[in-house]
């Protein structure tokens, strides 16, 4: 990060938390002032104001989205094709009833936004429980820990602590398909420290107390939990030994692998008959749903770097890696990060693998094809096929979520969620409603504001609140400046420098410059 100055926050920010204080959206306001405090100056640049008098904010939620940030999870209730769930790495847990085109926030109340994993009792699809906190980190990306499970019984209108407030983050939720007080939770722990609450645990009675059934050590967490459809009482783990600090990091170990227990988790084995032996990375596990004693796993390595995608056919008594496929090996290197198998509901060997990109084959992994490269975002964090409709997809990835309903071959965006992850934000010395703001994943994209009228505190907040929907009908034009990497900074020179120039970094050190009037190019 360019670091030279950081500038306080004005009086003013202060006056417009207190005017928008009843907004639902205080949330996501905060974090987007939280965002802008550390304003960066780079060296023989002039530092400007972090608010021009001319300028005054209104919440981030309304503003026009035309970007979204970084989703974590997805999911669809399997009796309705037009309610989903989504839930972003730092900006909470949103629903729509009408297949991604309105989005209503659901989770802003509660006192963390990170989400980890979504999960939806099958005997009751109105009974949601959430696990806070993003799991799949490592590299030099960073996630935020959560704050334990939440639950909701009325389809997420209302929630209430569930447990586990010390773990962490939260990898995956697994549901007893007929009884929806019992469940199984894969915690990873919390990422910068090695402490006890990590491992898989047990909850019989809705999450007010919770049994730890599988735990190797203080550094060794779960990330996915899965349960045999049809045995309950069978349930497959797996467990990732990780160490994160701020200068060492360690994404594999030997306690790294898949376990399975044969009654509801009081003892465990871990499995090795025709698995890797050797220190595992990260590891993710899927069970055929029309065939469920057909499990497939995707193993990494310490690295990041793939092994492969094994396959059992017989409830992991035995594993063959499938055939092994230069193409989706492109993950290497990220395995820390994203990946999960997906198995058609009706055709055991119908698999999508989320990586970079989304991959599919229909022959139990002979064969692959990229279903996704130049049409969706990157970066695929999660997968959600709906078993009523098999050919309708709903991927979740750092661009938001996206929609297809032809297996794949066509891709729609659905309404962006106002979740961007924000690093820089520049205001242009020339044009005090010209920002620049760089993103995660994102890239650094122009804002250029219509004049924003100023509230006047004599006004009553329903005052306030029709002043911001009349501006809101005259939207902001947005434009992409990069539409790649991560905007790790952005800086406007004074208007003394000749000529004039916008700069900007994203992660690991690319540095990038251009004049108002020419193309960008690499410093």
């Amino acid at each position: 990060m360019l670091s030279a100055q950081i500038h306080s926050a004005p009086t003013s920010l202060l006056a417009i938390i207190r005017y928008y204080a009843s907004s639902p959206g205080l949330l996501r306001v905060c974090w987007l002032l939280i965002g802008l405090l550390p304003y960066i100056a780079p060296p023989n640049l002039t530092a400007q104001p972090l608010l021009s008098p001319d300028v005054h904010w209104l919440p981030v939620d309304l503003l026009p989205p035309r970007l979204s940030g970084r989703m974590t999870d997805v999911i669809m209730p399997p009796n309705d094709t037009l309610t989903i769930y989504a839930g972003a790495a730092s900006g909470g847990l949103w629903r729509s009833r009408d297949k991604g085109n309105t989005w209503q926030a659901i989770f802003d109340q509660q006192p963390c936004l990170p989400i980890g994993d979504i999960a939806l009792a099958p005997s009751d699809p109105q009974i949601l429980y959430v696990g806070t906190g993003e799991a799949n980190g490592g590299g030099g990306s960073l996630t935020y820990d959560g704050c334990g499970i939440f639950r909701s019984d009325d389809g997420g209108d209302t929630w209430a602590s569930a447990g586990l407030p010390q773990s962490g983050s939260i990898g995956q939720i697994a549901i007893h398909p007929h009884d929806p007080q019992t469940a199984y939770a894969a915690a990873m722990g919390t990422l910068f420290a090695n402490s006890p609450q990590r491992g898989i645990f047990k909850t019989t009675d809705g999450g007010q107390t919770w049994t730890q059934l599988l735990s190797p050590n203080d550094s060794t967490g779960a990330i996915d939990v899965v349960i045999h459809p049809r045995h309950p009482d069978t349930v497959f783990a797996a467990l990732w030994q990780r160490t994160r600090r701020p200068n060492a990091r360690q994404y594999g170990g030997k306690a790294s692998g898949i376990y399975r227990s044969t009654n509801g988790g009081k003892q465990w084995q871990h499995l090795s008959n025709g698995l890797p032996t050797n220190a595992l990375g990260r590891i993710s596990i899927a069970i055929a749903p029309n065939k469920p004693d057909r499990i497939y796993a995707l193993i990494m390595d310490e690295y990041g770097d793939l092994i492969g995608l094994f396959r059992s056919n017989d409830a992991g008594n035995t594993w063959q890696i499938t055939r092994q496929n230069s193409s989706i090996a492109q993950t290497n290197g990220y395995g820390w990060w994203f990946g999960k198998p997906v198995i058609d509901p009706d055709d055991a060997d119908r698999i999508y693998l989320p990586l970079l990109d989304i991959w599919q084959t229909d022959n139990g992994g002979n064969r692959w094809t990229n279903i996704s490269e130049q049409l969706i975002h990157y970066d695929q964090h999660s997968l959600f096929i709906h078993p009523l409709d098999p050919q309708l997809l709903v991927a979740a990835n750092d661009g938001g979520i996206y929609l297809s309903r032809q297996r794949g071959k066509q891709w729609q965006t659905a309404n962006q969620l106002p979740v961007e992850q924000l690093y820089a934000l520049a205001q242009d010395p020339r044009n005090p409603n010209l920002l620049y703001i760089g993103l995660q994943d994102n890239g650094v994209v122009q804002y250029k504001l219509p004049t924003i009228p100023k509230p006047s505190p004599h006004k009553s907040m329903a005052g306030i609140q029709r002043q911001i929907a009349q501006f809101t009908q005259s939207v902001a034009t947005i434009q992409a400046i990069s539409t790649h990497g991560d905007g790790v900074n952005v800086a406007v020179s004074d208007t003394a420098l000749s000529p004039y120039r916008l700069f900007y970094a994203f992660q690991y050190g690319d540095l990038h410059t251009k004049t108002d009037t020419g193309t960008w190019h690499s410093c």
